[in-house]
């Protein structure tokens, strides 16, 4: 079973060739370093995860093709929301990875009346797009 599993935005096939660019692309090819026959498994968010194969790997973009769809019974039955009061520094960035790892299926963000960190518009949309990653 391969040990990467990267979650693609959009429906996958079997036995599909699937180019994956921008930062996901450069995310296979620059930072677990993928070669042409190493192995990724692909899922959408449905409950099937795709091996796949890599068949081409450039700077930005890494060519793959799916293989059959494995069904995986491994998301958790509950729907657990988070409200989460947003701290300072990297305690935010870390205790929505924790979250994430855990299942936590939606994680709200807010603003408290004792909060330490008051975000400008411009900031607040740049850390909910990382949150988001």
């Amino acid at each position: 079973m391969p040990r990467h599993r990267l979650f693609i935005p959009q429906p996958i096939s079997a036995d599909q060739e699937l180019s994956v660019d921008g930062e996901q692309g450069h995310y296979l090819s620059r930072v677990l370093r993928v070669k042409p026959g190493s192995t990724v498994t692909l899922f959408d968010g449905s409950d099937k995860e795709y091996p796949s194969i890599v068949l081409e790997a450039k700077r930005q973009s890494v060519l793959l093709q799916t293989g059959q769809p494995v069904t995986r019974d491994t998301e958790s039955r509950l729907s657990i929301r988070l409200i989460q009061g947003i701290s300072r520094g990297e305690r935010m960035d870390f205790v929505v990875q924790k979250a994430t790892e855990l299942g936590v299926q939606r994680i709200s963000p807010v603003l408290t009346e004792f909060s330490v960190v008051k975000l400008k518009a411009e900031r607040a949309t740049r850390r909910i797009l990382q949150w988001k990653k």
